[in-house]
């Protein structure tokens, strides 16, 4: 998920673990441990790009780190507050809250999570809500200023955090029904196409539950679907790609070629542009791909072959004023059930 929604999950829950004892306090810590996962991405600048992907919600993301640093952090809070009352069990109880929800949130996104690190490298995607969905976030983002800016005692801070996280999380778990909702009906397109599928998988789109993408591979290639629940499934729009993998066959026993491949989950693409070959993660597909152009793909990685060895770069992506916004306007058009407008 957003930042945003990881501090303010993380003051709520701190706040209800704690906030008798420590007050607004709370929040504070709470805010600060919602963000501590996300250090990776600070570490990660100093990685190479592949390195980078696999390093972010890793290892600050899994058991290992809540088990290291909710004892650590616990005992600076309790030293901190030693005159407020809190107890250095408590501040444990309430850091690890606050670590483990950050994870586990982000599981439920499309991007992966290495939940159960030291035990298993295996990432956790469960794919049921975007990174970024207001309908999830607002309630918190509304209640945790609200309690912070107003006079108001534990137990009325207390009424207000713990309604919006019920209410959040009942989002939450509606986005879980949508999803099998939605994969029976990606599986009933795909099962009609001219060639069998292997497997499928599907995401939200950018901030709602409202607009999914699907994506089936088969032997050849893989389709591409987008779903809007508003327009029904009567409109479920379905494009093919060719696979191409036998392009970087030379170079799959590279061991940064097989990590690529490993983070892609396998759904890739492998384009060769003026003798350059580029692999595209197509989980996640074009960046306006809802807009049925050719838009640049979210994540596409340059291979360069060099002495036997193979470096990868990814390939960053340029705004383009004029086109962002005719994709923000798109996908509002395609979330709603409208079609889109020509590019």
């Amino acid at each position: 998920m957003d930042s945003l929604t990881h501090i303010v999950l993380g003051a709520a829950i701190a706040d209800l673990t704690t906030g008798r004892t420590l007050g607004k306090r709370a929040l504070l810590y709470g805010a600060v441990l919602g963000t501590l996962p996300d250090m990776d991405v600070a570490i990660g600048a100093f990685m190479t790009d592949i390195d980078k992907i696999i390093f972010h919600r890793g290892i600050t993301h899994s058991l290992l780190f809540w088990m290291i640093m909710s004892p650590l952090c616990g005992w600076i809070i309790a030293r901190l507050e030693a005159g407020s009352g809190i107890t250095f069990k408590n501040a444990v109880f309430m850091s690890f809250l606050v670590l483990f929800s950050h994870a586990l949130i982000d599981s439920f996104t499309s991007y992966g999570t290495r939940l159960l690190i030291p035990f298993t490298s295996e990432a956790y995607a469960f794919s049921t809500i975007s990174i970024i969905d207001p309908f999830y976030s607002i309630w918190l983002w509304v209640a945790v200023p609200w309690v912070l800016l107003r006079q108001m005692d534990f137990e009325a801070r207390k009424k207000i955090l713990t309604i919006a996280l019920i209410t959040s999380h009942l989002y939450l778990v509606g986005t879980i029904i949508n999803k099998w909702y939605v994969d029976s009906q990606f599986n009933r397109v795909f099962a009609g196409q001219s060639e069998d599928v292997i497997r499928f998988t599907s995401k939200p789109g950018l901030f709602s539950n409202l607009l999914w993408r699907g994506v089936a591979e088969t032997e050849d290639g893989f389709y591409t679907a987008y779903y809007a629940l508003l327009a029904g499934s009567g409109q479920i729009e379905i494009r093919f790609e060719q696979k191409h993998h036998d392009r970087i066959h030379h170079i799959t026993d590279s061991r940064a070629v097989k990590r690529l491949i490993s983070v892609t989950d396998g759904y890739y693409t492998v384009d060769e542009v003026n003798d350059s070959l580029f692999v595209n993660d197509l989980r996640f597909g074009r960046i306006s791909e809802w807009s049925n152009d050719d838009t640049p793909y979210a994540f596409s990685y340059k291979l360069i072959e060099s002495n036997g060895s193979v470096d990868i770069h990814r390939v960053p992506i340029r705004f383009e004023g004029e086109r962002d916004m005719e994709m923000v306007l798109n996908l509002a058009r395609r979330i709603a059930g409208k079609p889109v407008t020509e590019p």
